[in-house]
């Protein structure tokens, strides 16, 4: 099926709307290309109105790379576990989601040896209020962070690494007992300061405050 996209860059130094496309139908490799490439160039995609099952999502994830289990289970989809679940929502006096999902600024699973390399958030239930969203998930991009960076403060982490820790983690926001006793399971890491982005060539800076 041929899709037409739309690529629409944002007033920021990363961000753009790619518009048109239905994930679930089969992209094609072309216009998958343009919608990886853009992705490498901005580091963060909106694709708008999208009705997906959970295996056209899992399908769309893959042609990104290998998909990363996570560690903790008791929040995955009963049916794939390769889908986080995150919500504010009780049931049975339950959390149905991840709750505390990223309250503080971090680079996904950097806790990892081999970080993954994108997330992808599906909204399926969104908060609202007098019409308008609540909530804000924010983005930073680390490469313009690099490059903002004086000269003698790049040649000073030139070559230096940092300890990435889930554990760290519950030190910022608070988190149930078996988040915890999961969390310390966890081994410690060592990753570069500032790593090079592999399609594009751009050093970026790799410490965060929720995981180093």
């Amino acid at each position: 099926m041929n899709q037409r996209l739309d690529i629409t860059y944002t007033d920021s130094v990363i961000g753009a709307e790619v518009n048109h496309p239905d994930l679930a139908q089969a992209l094609s490799n072309d216009c998958f290309a343009t919608i990886e490439t853009t992705f490498n160039e901005r580091s963060v995609l909106c694709l708008r109105n999208q009705t997906l099952t959970e295996p056209q999502l899992i399908d769309f994830a893959r042609r990104f790379g290998e998909i990363e289990q996570i560690f903790l289970t008791h929040y995955a989809h009963p049916q794939y576990p390769e889908i986080l679940l995150v919500s504010n929502i009780k049931e049975n006096g339950r959390d149905i989601g991840h709750a505390d999902a990223g309250r503080v600024w971090h680079s996904d699973m950097s806790y990892t040896q081999s970080p993954p390399r994108a997330t992808m958030l599906y909204a399926l239930e969104v908060p609202m209020e007098n019409g308008v969203a609540l909530g804000s998930t924010q983005f930073a991009s680390a490469a313009a962070a690099y490059d903002s960076l004086p000269e003698a403060m790049k040649i000073k982490l030139d070559g230096r690494r940092a300890v990435h820790r889930v554990a760290g983690r519950r030190k910022q926001t608070g988190t149930g007992q078996q988040d915890r006793h999961l969390r310390e399971q966890q081994p410690s890491v060592l990753h570069p300061v500032v790593r090079t982005h592999p399609f594009t060539g751009r050093k970026c800076l790799y410490v965060n405050k929720g995981e180093c």
